[in-house]
């Protein structure tokens, strides 16, 4: 998935991309390239199609607006977060 990446000591935002692989998040872009447990990661809950900020245990953030991969990678999302999310649909 595609998101930007901020680093948490400037405001300036790098394209990156996001894979899992098994337990991780591997974060790539140009000069950059972080590897977290996935788990280490702290995404929040959907509201609507509103783009979600993922925060990271070295202080930075991934800001990404395709909900549905975000959900799709990181599926330990409980099923009360998912049923609010659909509620929201409506």
């Amino acid at each position: 998935m595609e998101a930007f990446y901020f680093d948490g000591r400037s405001s300036r935002r790098h394209p990156v991309k996001i894979l899992r692989d098994n337990d991780d998040v591997c974060i790539t872009g140009a000069g950059i390239e972080l590897r977290f447990a996935i788990d280490e990661i702290r995404v929040p809950s959907r509201l609507g199609d509103t783009p979600r900020s993922l925060g990271l245990p070295d202080g930075g953030l991934l800001h990404c607006s395709d909900n549905d991969a975000v959900d799709e990678m990181f599926p330990h999302q409980s099923s009360v977060e998912r049923l609010a999310y659909r509620l929201e649909q409506y």
